[in-house]
């Protein structure tokens, strides 16, 4: 039939493409079929492979995590134990110092005690004010050294510079000469303040201020050391003298059990990844694998059968192209056309399928 023209051919001819078409036209539905059903067949493999696989992984990481959680348990139990220990012996240890630095110190301690007792006993016996010893008295009227030259500017600063100010901040109202007036009651109201406390509290005791003043920078020297003797031995990383030897003994102990939990958990683990994992993945995969056996099988044959159409569908269509739309053109390859031509040639007089195609086009 490749060879004739169809348009020349009669019903039998006619018949013959028909035919053809419809297979053609019944294959593709196959075709269809037969993809929808292999697609949704590879889904469900797939689906029930990953359930198959997560299944594994869950339960092997949670027998895993079992096999590990009484190692564990005790290791944490001994790490709580080491962050005890570790506090009490940091506890002891700062007390071994406290009484290192008490020890070391107990000269230049004592002596400031004394002197500071001296001090007591002379304000005592003087009557004079027990603020008469502080650092802003001695500063002011017994200056010496830059400390006390800092402490009274600063006090000359707040009372000539800051109380001024303030009061101008707050009453701006006021005018210069009142702001003028009031700055020279302040200078004059803390020079007669000074001026009395020098006559009455420093002049009659100068000598003894003086004392007080030598002492006191003796405590200041005795103080300085003392500072220095600390942060000495704070700073010495010799631990010998405090006596932490128990501790050291416990810690090691622990340390010791800790890595000996952790290396029979470590063979533990080996003996699971070795012996039970590979059971349990067996036992698991081994419920499904006939199941998934057979969709596997099932799939290679739909597979294949579906291969074998889609090369039968593909020569049917280029057959049909190239021997049949070039005459008939492709609205006609169609079966309820050839259908209509066929009952065209079957009730006239038309002998040909040019002619059922003319009348067919003139029934339009």
């Amino acid at each position: 039939m490749a060879e004739q023209n169809i348009l020349a051919g009669d019903i039998n001819v006619l018949a013959q493409v028909r035919s053809d078409v419809k297979e053609y036209e019944g294959n593709k539905d196959k075709l269809y079929a037969l993809n929808q059903s292999v697609s949704s067949l590879s889904k469900n493999l797939d689906a029930l492979q990953k359930a198959v696989h997560d299944e594994v992984e869950a339960t092997v990481k949670k027998r895993r995590d079992d096999v590990a959680s009484g190692f564990n348990n005790a290791i944490d139990i001994d790490k709580e134990k080491i962050k005890q220990v570790q506090a009490e012996r940091e506890k002891a240890k700062s007390k071994g110092i406290k009484e290192r630095i008490a020890l070391e110190t107990e000269d230049l301690t004592k002596d400031n005690g004394d002197m500071n007792a001296q001090i007591h006993e002379v304000f005592r016996l003087e009557r004079i004010p027990g603020f008469c010893k502080s650092s802003i008295f001695m500063a002011l009227f017994v200056t010496k050294g830059i400390k006390d030259i800092l402490i009274c500017v600063a006090i000359f600063a707040v009372l000539f510079c800051a109380i001024p100010f303030t009061i101008n901040f707050a009453l701006p109202e006021l005018s210069k000469i009142t702001c003028l007036a009031i700055y020279f009651m302040i200078a004059c109201l803390g020079f007669f303040i000074y001026k009395c406390i020098n006559d009455v509290l420093f002049v009659p005791h100068a000598e003894t201020m003086l004392g007080v003043r030598a002492t006191k920078k003796k405590i200041s020297a005795n103080n300085r050391k003392i500072r220095k003797i600390r942060r000495s031995i704070k700073k010495d990383t010799n631990e010998e003298m405090y006596g932490l030897e128990s501790f050291d003994d416990k810690l090691g102990e622990l340390y010791a059990d800790v890595e000996r939990i952790e290396g029979e958990r470590a063979i533990a683990l080996e003996e699971f990844n070795n012996s039970t994992k590979p059971d349990i993945i067996a036992e698991i995969e081994g419920r499904d694998r006939d199941k998934i056996e057979k969709m596997k099988t099932d799939l290679e044959e739909k597979a294949a059968a579906l291969s074998r159409l889609q090369d039968r569908v593909k020569q049917q269509k280029i057959y049909i192209s190239s021997n049949y739309e070039a005459y008939l053109g492709n609205e006609f390859i169609a079966a309820s056309k050839l259908d209509a031509l066929y009952d065209i040639m079957r009730s006239t007089n038309v002998k040909t399928i040019g002619q059922a195609l003319m009348v067919y086009d003139e029934r339009k």
